[in-house]
């Protein structure tokens, strides 16, 4: 997975404490017709509704609301990194993970002062290439397969997944 820098304003923290993606999708009503998504009720008081434009809410009790569910479940975002790539288009309440998961999003150096950002292929080349810009040497790997790994100098070593193009480090 690669690290993208996440902007201020992105829905990332309000969607990072959330225990499941079906969590994302439940919404909750009150009798007067006022929705809140089920993560955030526990935030309200006794978990009751405290909405009202004018006047509060008094009609307290807040029941799953299964249409708002349906709606939210059809809603569908392109990928946030469609311009790079990406084709998948997903539940809106499941798209922030996606984009943290997402291959084709931006790769980052991780050499503190390397300014480096591409797809995950430019990384590789950047970090292990005889012309890249750091040099490091690489081994490729598959998952639960037995293999060697010799160290021979002191320095950070590069491991490539066979099965899905992982990166890992090694120092």
């Amino acid at each position: 997975m690669c690290i993208d820098a996440v902007d201020e304003e992105d829905d990332l923290d309000h969607n990072s404490y959330v225990e499941s993606d079906e969590d994302m999708a439940m919404s909750d009503e009150c009798p007067e017709g006022h929705m809140i998504c089920s993560p955030c009720r526990g935030d309200l008081p006794e978990e009751k509704c405290t909405f009202g434009y004018s006047v509060r809410c008094t009609a307290g009790n807040l029941a799953r609301s299964l249409s708002v569910e349906h709606a939210v479940e059809s809603i569908l975002v392109d990928c946030h990194y469609a311009e790079n790539g990406c084709t998948e288009n997903t539940a809106y309440y499941y798209h922030v993970k996606h984009r943290l998961m997402c291959p084709h999003a931006p790769c980052e150096c991780p050499e503190p002062g390397c300014d480096l950002a591409g797809k995950r292929g430019e990384l590789l080349d950047h970090l292990t290439a005889v012309a890249g810009h750091h040099k490091w040497p690489s081994t490729t790997f598959q998952y639960w397969v037995p293999f060697d790994l010799r160290i021979v100098e002191p320095g950070t070593h590069v491991l490539r997944c066979k099965n899905d193009g992982q990166l890992f480090l090694v120092s």
